[in-house]
């Protein structure tokens, strides 16, 4: 319609062969989660700080897209547990599963110029 080619990004990972992504309890990261099917959720062992921090970030975040939502870690007021470190993560949050996925998954870009 446009002329354009634009293409969305997928399949880019949070830990690519021990290259990890920072932990989305970082101050002022935004991570990006997708919504999964609870069947096939499989929590991830989290302390109670890190789980209620990510959890309230989730639930309040104010972004109404089902599929995906960007939550940004606030710079201060807001903790997790230090011994987690695991930067990939699903949780479940009021009977919905999320998975933590890269900050670009699914970010649409221009592509016309390499086409």
């Amino acid at each position: 319609l446009t002329g354009q080619y634009v293409y969305a990004i997928k399949g880019l990972q949070v830990n690519h062969g021990g290259i990890f992504l920072e932990h989305p309890c970082t101050p002022g990261l935004r991570s990006r989660w997708e919504r999964k099917d609870l069947v096939d959720c499989r929590a991830t062992e989290l302390y109670d700080a890190t789980n209620n921090a990510l959890s309230q970030l989730l639930s309040n975040s104010g972004d109404d897209n089902p599929f995906m939502r960007d939550i940004y870690f606030p710079e201060e007021g807001t903790f997790c547990d230090s011994s987690d470190t695991e930067p990939e993560i699903e949780i479940e949050v009021n009977g919905d599963c999320w998975t933590r996925v890269h900050p670009e998954h699914m970010s649409v870009f221009d592509m016309t110029y390499w086409v």
